[in-house]
């Protein structure tokens, strides 16, 4: 299972990076890759684990988004 928060999260770094002036797609693409990326550090937790996985993030690159 997923830990609880996963949604919270996506929507605040989709908006975190659309405020930094980022378009959609390049914003849901990092989103995306972070928010799996917090999930994955993450696992066997019942809540997000914050900790562990924020303290990598600058080094996310977002995933491809593109219109197919």
């Amino acid at each position: 299972p997923v830990p609880h928060g996963t949604g919270d999260l996506l929507s605040a770094y989709l908006v975190g990076q659309l405020a930094r002036g980022n378009s959609f797609a390049e914003s849901l693409g990092f989103a995306v890759a972070a928010t799996e990326h917090v999930i994955a550090a993450s696992l066997g937790t019942l809540s997000l684990d914050l900790a562990a996985g924020l303290m990598t993030a600058a080094r996310i690159d977002a995933f491809p988004v593109g219109h197919g």
